[in-house]
């Protein structure tokens, strides 16, 4: 994600995935694999955390990030990664997985990587309903249904909690005067997502992924990161993220 070159639908569905995971950083050697150009790695870093490092494959995205962002930004693979075993307390990885040849070097990679009661942060899209409408996305080549993704983590970590994303509004705005209700309710609630993010600055998006959702206005953003109950099942979501520790 660019900030000011993508969709309103697809830049806050990745600001709120950060905006999630900024709490966790506070006090903590973190890094975040896959780092793209740096937004959040920024967040990350401006968030309290002891040290952050953005790995990515890209050389020249590595480089748009150390200069734009001022981060420590390192060329690696998410499958080979550049740093010491049991160098970090908390690992970000959001929308990464699907697109590896070895899913499973990636999470061995996170449980060395990972200290005694580190977690791992970690997106990844349910094709089941990621994909209704769309096209084959033909970078992705390790999607996983959630049955598969659960599997996955848990041959590496013992605990795993869950959590989603509907990117969807909800079913009472189809109602009578539901729509309109809903866009009161989101621009009293939450004014950020009225911000024109074609023109979006870099610092704005930082900021953003930074700030902190009132109760209310996680309730007005159909992009929200949600809790998933332990009984409940994983399928109707349209982006899985899971917080993995042992």
């Amino acid at each position: 994600m660019i900030p000011g070159a993508v969709d309103t639908a697809t830049f806050w569905e990745h600001v709120e995935r950060y905006r999630f995971a900024v709490p966790f950083a506070e006090g903590k050697n973190v890094a975040d694999i896959a780092c793209g150009e740096g937004y959040g790695t920024a967040a990350l870093a401006r968030s309290g955390a002891l040290s952050v490092v953005g790995i990515d494959v890209a050389s020249t995205t590595v480089a748009h990030a150390q200069l734009k962002y001022g981060v420590d930004a390192r060329i690696g693979s998410a499958e080979a990664v550049p740093l010491a075993d049991c160098s970090l307390d908390l690992i970000v990885s959001f929308e990464t997985i699907e697109h590896l040849q070895h899913p499973e070097r990636f999470l061995e990679e996170c449980g060395r990587l990972l200290r005694a009661n580190g977690q791992l942060i970690i997106s990844t899209p349910n094709p089941n309903v990621y994909q209704k409408g769309c096209q084959e996305n033909p970078f992705h080549c390790s999607e996983m249904e959630p049955g598969e993704f659960k599997a996955r983590l848990r041959s590496i970590f013992r605990n795993v909690q869950w959590f989603g994303q509907r990117c969807r509004f909800p079913r009472w705005t189809r109602l009578r005067a539901g729509t309109r209700l809903y866009t009161l309710g989101r621009r009293i609630f939450n004014p950020l997502h009225h911000l024109d993010v074609a023109h979006i600055s870099n610092d704005v998006t930082v900021a953003l992924c930074q700030s902190r959702p009132t109760f209310l206005g996680r309730h007005f953003t159909p992009e929200s990161v949600r809790s998933i109950p332990a009984t409940a099942p994983l399928e109707g979501w349209k982006y899985l993220i899971a917080v993995a520790s042992n």
